[in-house]
C-alpha cells in the first residue's frame, strides 16, 4: 500500500509492507522503518484536508511526521499491523519525547503508555467506592 503526502516541503510516499515501512522521496529511500511500534494520527479533523501520520521507528526512537490527505486516514488504519493512536488536535513535542526516549531506553510499551489514557480498566475498578460501612448515621444532614 502507498500513502502519499509531505514531510516538510518534500512530496514522499510511504510504502507500507508486511513487514517494514519505506518512504521515499523521488526514488531516494528517506526513511526504512524495519521495527513500527506505533501509528499515530494527529489533527484529524473533517474540516481540514490533511492531517498527520506518525510512523514511529522503534529502532532509532524517531517519530517521522507525513502530512497526508484526510481520506487517507480510512487506509492507514485499516493496512496497519500495529497500534494506532488517535493523538488529537495538538501534536505533542516529538523532538523532545525522541530525546527522552532515547535517553532512558524506551521500549514499545513505554511509547504507548505515554499515549494512553492513563486509567486502565483495572484501575477503575479499584476506585474507592463508599460502602454502607463508611456511612455513619450521624454524619448525615436529613
Amino acid at each position: 500500500m502507498e500513502i502519499s503526502g509531505t514531510i516538510g516541503v518534500k512530496q514522499v510516499v510511504a510504502f507500507l509492507y508486511p513487514d517494514r515501512v519505506e518512504i521515499q522521496y523521488k526514488t531516494k529511500v528517506l526513511h526504512n522503518i524495519t521495527e513500527l511500534w506505533m501509528i499515530g494520527l494527529q489533527r484529524v479533523n473533517k474540516q481540514l484536508k490533511t492531517c498527520d501520520v506518525v510512523w514511529l521507528d522503534g529502532s532509532t526512537q524517531t517519530p517521522i511526521v507525513q502530512s497526508i490527505a484526510q481520506t487517507e486516514v480510512e487506509r492507514v488504519i485499516t493496512h496497519a499491523w500495529c497500534e494506532v493512536i488517535l493523538l488529537g488536535m495538538d501534536p505533542p513535542q516529538w523532538s523532545k519525547l525522541s530525546t527522552t526516549a532515547t535517553k532512558n531506553d524506551w521500549h514499545k510499551e513505554d511509547w504507548l503508555h505515554v499515549f494512553s489514557d492513563g486509567v486502565t480498566e483495572d484501575e477503575e475498578d479499584d476506585e474507592w467506592k463508599p460502602s454502607d460501612e463508611d456511612t455513619d448515621e450521624d454524619d448525615l444532614d436529613y
